[in-house]
C-alpha cells in the first residue's frame, strides 16, 4: 500500500512518489530529508506570538487565533480535533536558567541555552527530571510525545505533553500501554483545558478516547507508523521547543512538581 503521507528518503524523493514526480511538483533535485520538520500541535496561550502578532490582529474576528486553540505549528491553521497516535517517543531536556543568579545556572552555557537532551530513559541524566532524595527540585524537563495522524494534514504531527500538561500525557500513555495493542488501534480527541491559579490563567493539553479505528483507518495508520518510526528517532527535538517548552505566563513550579511526583511514582 502506498503511504499517503510519504517519508523523506536519502534518495531525494518521499515514499509514495519517485524523484521525477517530486520534480514535477516543483521540488527540483528531490527532497532533502535533513530539511523536513514535523508540524507540532502548538497550544495557544495568552502571550503566544501567534495570538498577539499583527497578522492575527488583521484577521476577521471569526478567523482570529486565541488562547486555548491548538494549531499546526507550520501552517498556523487550527488542527482537527481527532487524531490517531502512531508512535510514542520520550524526550528529556535540560536548559540553562535564564537568570544568572539562579542556583542551577551553569556559567559554561549561555542563559537559556540547551545543556543536554536525550531520548533514552536509561540515560543517567534523566534523574535530573525527578526530585532528588533530599527533596531537591528537578532541573530538567521530561516530555511525553506522540506522533499523531490528523485527517487532512500531510505530515504526522508531534503532540507533546510537558509541564502543566504532563499528567494528562501520562494518562494517555498509560491508557495506551494498558491496551497492549498497536497505538493506532485507537483514536482520540485532542483538546485544551482551562486552568488558573493565583499567578493567572492558562491552558493545558488533554486527550480523550473516542473509540477504535476501523479497518481502513488502521491500515493507513499502520503504514504511516512503520514509515516514520525510524525517522522520529533522528529528529532534533529542541527545534520543536519554544521558549523553554512554552511555559504559560501563569506557570508555577508547583504544577510541574506535582506532575513530576506522579511520574516518579510510576517510575518506581
Amino acid at each position: 500500500m502506498t503511504n499517503e503521507l510519504g517519508t523523506p528518503q536519502q534518495g531525494g524523493a518521499i515514499q509514495g512518489y519517485n524523484q521525477q514526480q517530486m520534480e514535477d511538483m516543483g521540488f527540483i533535485g528531490g527532497v532533502d530529508a535533513s530539511k523536513v520538520r514535523f508540524p507540532r500541535a502548538k497550544l495557544m496561550q495568552g502571550l503566544s506570538p501567534e495570538v498577539n502578532n499583527e497578522e492575527n490582529a488583521q484577521r476577521a474576528p471569526k478567523d482570529k487565533l486565541s488562547a486555548g486553540m491548538i494549531i499546526n505549528s507550520v501552517t498556523k491553521e487550527i488542527l482537527p480535533a481527532e487524531f490517531i497516535p502512531l508512535v510514542y517517543f520520550p524526550m528529556y531536556m535540560k536548559f540553562n536558567p535564564r537568570q544568572t543568579n539562579h542556583p542551577a545556572f551553569d556559567s559554561n552555557y549561555k542563559p537559556g541555552e540547551m545543556i543536554w537532551r536525550t531520548n533514552n530513559p536509561l540515560d543517567p541524566r534523566v534523574a535530573e527530571t525527578k526530585f532528588g532524595k533530599d527533596g531537591s527540585k528537578p532541573t530538567a524537563t521530561s516530555f511525553i510525545n506522540f506522533l499523531g495522524k490528523f485527517d487532512g494534514v500531510m505530515l504526522p504531527v508531534i503532540i507533546s505533553f510537558c509541564n502543566t500538561s504532563y499528567v494528562n500525557g501520562l494518562n494517555l500513555y498509560n491508557l495506551l500501554l494498558g491496551a497492549m495493542q498497536p497505538l493506532y488501534f485507537r483514536k482520540f480527541k485532542l483538546f485544551s483545558v482551562f486552568d488558573k491559579n493565583e499567578a493567572g490563567s492558562f491552558y493545558k493539553l488533554n486527550a480523550s478516547f473516542l473509540g477504535l479505528t476501523d479497518g481502513d483507518e488502521r491500515a493507513a495508520a499502520k503504514d504511516t507508523a512503520e514509515s516514520y518510526r525510524e525517522m522520529i528517532k533522528q529528529i532534533r527535538f529542541e527545534e520543536y521547543v519554544d521558549e523553554h517548552v512554552e511555559k504559560p505566563a501563569a506557570f508555577k513550579e508547583s504544577a510541574y512538581e506535582e506532575a513530576t511526583e506522579i511520574k516518579t511514582q510510576f517510575d518506581g
